[in-house]
């Protein structure tokens, strides 16, 4: 059968990602084809395989990487260390450079503020092409308060936000029980400055704050 979409080898690395939320992803990086994307947050390296087939090159930023084998990633620069020092550094050296960063993956340090200094980081780039960025676990109370309390409105390049692009879910293991885990933010930004009010979308907002009641979060 013809792959339509995506190759289907790529679903089967271990990466802590739902599979609605693996195919989302799978999905945009097919149609986005970046030339530069940068991942916060490798880990076992199931997102950063997807993410280095469809991109001509590749930031990966975690505190360490010892759990990949990095001859699998031959157009990956791993940059060891705190995102905090190290996507700044990154950040500076693309915004001199002709190249043009197209994706980026938000899923390394989960506490609000965390996810909000990542965000800020990345906010600092002004964009050649139009820029996605995925932030995962938006359904988690932290990440998601450190989302919204990033400095969105400081940027003149972002042009919309989806809070619940991809919808998370409460657990029910033994390990994470009843903890609010996964979903997509989307930010989209532009080279063009926006003229009209920021688009920030919280569909599932309603849905949050109901299970949040029910939640360990609330304990």
């Amino acid at each position: 059968m013809d792959n339509l979409l995506f190759d289907q080898s790529l679903l089967g690395r271990e990466w802590l990602m739902s599979f609605e939320e693996r195919i989302v992803l799978l999905y945009l990086l097919n149609k986005i084809n970046p030339e530069v994307s940068l991942e916060i947050g490798t880990n076992l390296g199931g997102s950063l395989a997807p993410i280095s087939y469809y991109s001509r090159n590749v930031y990966s930023c975690d505190v360490m990487h010892d759990k990949i084998d990095k001859d699998d990633f031959g157009n990956v620069q791993f940059c060891t260390g705190d995102s905090k020092v190290t996507v700044p550094i990154i950040i500076d050296q693309l915004n001199k450079e002709d190249a043009f960063l197209q994706f980026v993956l938000i899923d390394g340090d989960h506490s609000e503020t965390g996810v909000k200094a990542d965000i800020n980081n990345i906010l600092r780039y002004q964009p050649k092409k139009p820029l996605y960025i995925l932030i995962h676990d938006s359904f988690n109370p932290d990440v998601r308060t450190g989302i919204i309390k990033a400095e969105w409105e400081e940027s003149p390049y972002v042009h919309h936000i989806q809070l619940d692009f991809v919808q998370g879910v409460l657990l029910q293991s033994p390990e994470f029980n009843k903890q609010m885990w996964g979903g997509f933010a989307l930010a989209v930004l532009l080279p063009e400055k926006r003229e009209k009010e920021l688009n920030f979308e919280m569909k599932y907002q309603l849905v949050f704050e109901s299970i949040l009641e029910i939640s360990s979060h609330r304990i």
